[in-house]
């Protein structure tokens, strides 16, 4: 993206060409703004990146709110947490009563707009709303590279410092359990949502990459379920799970693996994959959009454990990458 890092009101915006910092006295007369809604780290981060975008394309001051608005209470009912992000990235640093100075140069409010928007003089750009499931990453796939250095540049100095001793285990598996429902008897898991991936594809799908690859690559296991839901998975030779800490350092760590696993309808494990370069298997009835842009030398997409042949590609992915310390 070239150019200078100036601050903005506390977060570093790369490439950002004016210096909006706290201290600046000039109200802009355009800028984006970010107005998280509740949910997980992941569907936040589709608005923000959106957002992101927007701006970097345009040159104008981010706005984001809304990481703390809170989020889990069904997962605290069942004895977790509720979750909120503030603390893990740089505040915005914008009061609301400064926000309310710069709106009066603005008039004109651009909902949800084009990422190739162009602002004029006098609007700014509001995105508040996450994009249908359908296409979550189609937007954002051509600035991949923009979003996940962004991504990093937001973080705050303390989660950017433990970000940089991390190291990705050889096969990472996001298992989303917490504020997911099991699948009814009767359900057809194909077409459902919001529902979890069933433990038995996960082990699977383990024996048969170890198969193919001939030794018991080791596994490690990030999720929001209790020890006991996945004893399946951790009965296994060499599978662990990784500790308890903040989700940011998960889904980096999960991006920084040889093979990532996802949980079917989980956003949070496909950032991981958005920000990562390793080959993406998704659920074989769950493979509704690409998350990168295609590749010829990397896999993403399904492979099925029960029943077939794998695609060529994913299996010299998975020997080249998972060969034998």
């Amino acid at each position: 993206m070239g150019g200078r890092d100036l601050p903005f009101n506390g977060i570093v915006l790369p490439g950002r060409s004016l210096d909006f910092s706290m201290n600046h006295s000039k109200i802009p007369d355009r800028y984006v703004w970010a107005d998280l809604p509740r949910g997980g780290l992941g569907n936040k981060l589709f608005v923000w990146g959106n957002a992101y975008v927007v701006a970097e394309r345009n040159q104008v001051p981010l706005v984001v709110t809304g990481w703390n608005n809170p989020f889990g209470f069904r997962t605290f009912l069942k004895g977790g947490g509720i979750r909120r992000y503030g603390a893990l990235f740089r505040n915005s640093g914008v009061k609301r009563s400064r926000l309310r100075e710069w709106e009066k140069s603005i008039q004109e409010t651009l909902e949800e707009p084009a990422l190739e928007t162009h602002l004029k003089i006098g609007s700014r750009a509001l995105f508040s709303k996450l994009p249908p499931w359908q296409d979550w990453f189609q937007p954002l796939i051509p600035y991949r590279s923009m979003v996940v250095q962004g991504f990093h540049a937001i973080l705050s100095e303390r989660v950017k410092a433990e970000t940089s001793g991390l190291i990705g285990s050889p096969i990472a598996i996001h298992v989303r359990l917490g504020d997911f429902r099991r699948v009814g008897v009767h359900e057809d898991f194909a077409k459902v949502g919001n529902a979890r991936t069933p433990m038995g594809y996960f082990c699977r799908l383990v024996e048969r990459i170890r198969d193919t690859i001939g030794w018991d690559a080791p596994v490690r296991i990030y999720s929001d379920g209790r020890n006991s839901e996945l004893q399946d998975l951790l009965r296994m030779r060499n599978v662990t799970r990784a500790r308890d800490r903040n989700p940011v350092l998960d889904m980096v760590e999960m991006s920084l693996s040889k093979v990532l696993i996802l949980s079917a309808g989980s956003s949070f494990s496909q950032w991981a994959a958005f920000l990562g370069t390793q080959p993406v298997i998704a659920h074989f009835e769950h493979f509704h959009h690409r998350i990168r842009e295609p590749s010829t030398t990397v896999f993403e997409g399904i492979a099925n454990p029960y029943e077939g042949e794998w695609d060529p590609l994913l299996i010299r992915n998975l020997v080249e990458e998972l060969q034998r310390a």
